[in-house]
């Protein structure tokens, strides 16, 4: 792994509110490559890195997963907080796209 890889990582990782107090790495391909494994309850998060030549969105679809993990293991029983992340979430989707022509 590059070391511009982890800062890309790190990158949007920070960028995702719904990630905060989360841990995410990524390690190089194993048994396991281009893929992603979680604990919700430690809130960490590993990604395994491809082998070959990975797409252009790679860690940006693999952080997305963890994104999608941290939204559904909320607190159920606080549908308000689930709103609210769930819109953090779609404004920081949202905010990486490029810009609308008018």
């Amino acid at each position: 792994m590059s070391a511009a890889n982890g800062d890309n990582l790190h990158l949007l990782v920070r960028h995702f509110r719904i990630l905060k107090g989360w841990k995410v790495r990524l390690v190089p391909a194993g048994q396991l490559e281009g893929r992603v494994s979680f604990c919700p309850k430690t809130k960490k998060a590993v990604i395994y890195d491809c082998r070959g030549e990975r797409g252009p969105h790679f860690l940006l679809h693999e952080v997305l997963h963890v994104c999608m993990v941290a939204l559904w293991t909320m607190d159920k029983r606080k549908p308000k907080e689930i709103g609210q992340a769930e819109e953090l979430l779609v404004r920081d989707i949202c905010a990486i796209m490029p810009k609308e022509d008018k």
